[in-house]
């Protein structure tokens, strides 16, 4: 081409450029100066191609100091609307219109390259697979039962191996990847179809149906995984997964495994997914396409059918203690996949399902062990506070993590691509959920004064050894605090009079100021904020032996409080 043509292709990619790039400005993704640029760009094309008059330079008028200092003179005490008339008027220099691209003559390449292009060929395949999903319905529906069985499996069969090689030959020998893909994965659909509609036309016994599950699922994950493999198509991955889980429930059907643990199964093939991604599959280059699809489905699938479960357990009235247990040990099994998980996908999905997890599983437990020994409902408590452990072991697990890496363990607003922002941190969110569960523990137990003695007590533990080893003084105010409800608690259970707990709590300040005296000189904070505690403690101790009044008791604890 000439160097004319070549400055004229040149143009119309600039101006086609400097409007996405307008666009781009219009939403704040890119700044004025490239506008600017292109602007410039186009003008030197235009002024090259004749479409632009030549600027011309611009005059440099020297002047001597004298000339100089009055103008500078005269522009000071110009009034603005002599300014305003003394400025130049622009010229309008109007733009000539750009040559039409001239079209390419009709040829019988262009045409034969158009007839084969990939749009085209597209068009072509759907009308051909229609066509065939036509005949085969059409014989399925009118001509079925006249043929004899092994006619029947060899024309499913057949049916199914025509796809599978229209798929390799459009991938391998049109160059169409998309789609030989579609149509391998026709294929691939087309495998468990073959098997139902084989034997609801009778060829199988009708008996049978468990063995034919089995067997349709063995199947389909040789013929899934051979064609994941061959192909390198990780979307092929996904049937890989579900082919497995398919032959899992089969099997569990096929040995009469009450329904309910099937989706304990569920989750234990999940988390055997997730090892597969997470070591196995690693360690072979051809098979890392399953690394992705393998997470999905344990994820997706898990969650999904732990969601339905668990609605169905809510909205049956005549749940039995197998179907409880089955649902703990699943939810028990969901908190594994959802640590392992965090690492790889840290999301709010995830965090939140480790959080939440842990309180479902033990309430679940603890509706099995009321099934079994008729335990107060006011004892779900106790097990909600012994899952504080859990949760600091995720807490600072997810600490130590953020550490290594710090952008590992933020937490990111899904569904919403554009804000990618860090909006909260997972640590923080499974500290949150802990502590709100504990606060619906001591007050769930408070139906019960034993329960609530001991819940509080199991409280108070957490609260002093959380203060200790933060060294967070002012947390030592909630463990004296929960200390009283809970001696409290215990002395009402017991049916003591009110004398007794203010006994109790004048040794309890006595106890306090002990440690606080111990405490002066290792730890000052500390002994300080446990004196400041002890006094007050005492004073309180007061006031149950003023309910009645009772001269002993009032005589010890106001002795103490001095």
């Amino acid at each position: 081409e000439t160097t004319r043509e070549y400055n004229e292709r040149t143009l119309e990619a600039v101006r086609f450029v400097l409007v996405q790039a307008e666009e781009m400005v219009s939403i704040g993704i890119l700044s004025t100066t490239a506008v600017a640029d292109l602007t410039d760009a186009i003008m030197a094309l235009e002024i090259q191609l004749g479409l632009r008059p030549t600027l011309p330079d611009p005059e440099i008028t020297l002047l001597t100091p004298a000339e100089e200092a009055l103008a500078q003179k005269a522009k000071h005490h110009a009034t603005p609307q002599a300014a305003q008339e003394s400025k130049p008027k622009p010229e309008t220099v109007k733009q000539p219109q750009p040559p039409r691209k001239r079209r390419n003559p009709i040829t019988c390449d262009n045409i034969w390259g158009t007839l084969l292009s990939e749009r085209t060929l597209r068009a072509i395949l759907f009308l051909a697979v229609l066509l065939l999903f036509s005949g085969a319905i059409s014989i399925v529906v009118n001509e079925w039962q006249s043929f004899p069985r092994w006619a029947q499996a060899g024309f499913l069969a057949g049916f199914t191996a025509v796809f599978y090689g229209l798929g390799s030959f459009v991938r391998q020998r049109l160059k169409l990847v998309g789609s030989g893909l579609a149509l391998t994965a026709v294929a691939s659909l087309l495998v468990p179809l073959d098997f139902y509609t084989f034997y609801l036309s009778g060829g199988f016994p009708a008996d049978s149906g468990a063995a034919v599950w089995v067997l349709a699922s063995v199947v389909c994950l040789i013929a899934y995984t051979a064609t994941a493999y061959l192909i390198q198509a990780e979307s092929f991955g996904y049937l890989v997964a579900l082919a497995g889980g398919s032959l899992i429930l089969s099997l569990a059907n096929w040995v009469g495994l009450d329904s309910v643990w099937w989706q304990s199964l569920t989750v234990i093939y999940a988390l055997s997914l997730v090892g597969m991604a997470q070591v196995v599959i690693p360690r072979t280059n051809r098979l890392t396409l399953f690394t992705r699809p393998f997470w999905h489905v344990a994820l997706m699938g898990t969650a999904v059918s732990l969601l339905i479960n668990l609605m169905l357990f809510l909205l049956t009235v005549t749940s039995g203690p197998t179907t409880v247990l089955a649902m703990a040990l699943s939810w028990w099994l969901v908190c594994a996949l959802a640590a392992l998980s965090i690492r790889r996908y840290p999301l709010q999905i995830t965090v939140l399902g480790m959080a939440v997890a842990p309180f479902i599983a033990m309430w679940l437990t603890q509706a099995w062990l009321a099934y079994l020994w008729d335990w107060p409902i006011a004892t779900y408590a106790i097990g909600w506070t012994l899952l504080m452990p859990l949760y600091l072991a995720v807490w600072l697990g997810l600490k130590r993590l953020e550490r290594q890496d710090s952008d590992s363990v933020t937490i990111k607003k899904e569904f919403v691509p554009r804000l990618a922002s860090p909006v909260a941190d997972g640590a923080n969110i499974i500290l949150g959920v802990g502590l709100t569960a504990l606060g619906w523990a001591a007050l769930w137990a408070l139906s019960d004064m034993y329960i609530t003695s001991v819940v509080h007590g199991l409280l108070a533990i957490y609260a002093g050894v959380t203060a200790v080893r933060l060294h967070r003084p002012v947390l030592l105010w909630l463990t004296g605090l929960l200390v009283m409800s809970s001696s409290g608690a215990l002395l009402a259970a017991l049916d003591q009079p009110l004398a007794v707990l203010g006994l109790v709590w004048s040794g309890l300040a006595l106890i306090v100021l002990g440690f606080a005296v111990w405490l002066a000189n290792k730890e000052a904070d500390m002994g300080v904020t446990l004196a400041r505690i002890a006094v007050p403690l005492a004073g309180f101790a007061t006031l149950p032996a003023l309910m009645p009044p009772t001269h002993n008791a009032l005589l010890v604890t106001v002795g103490v409080w001095i």
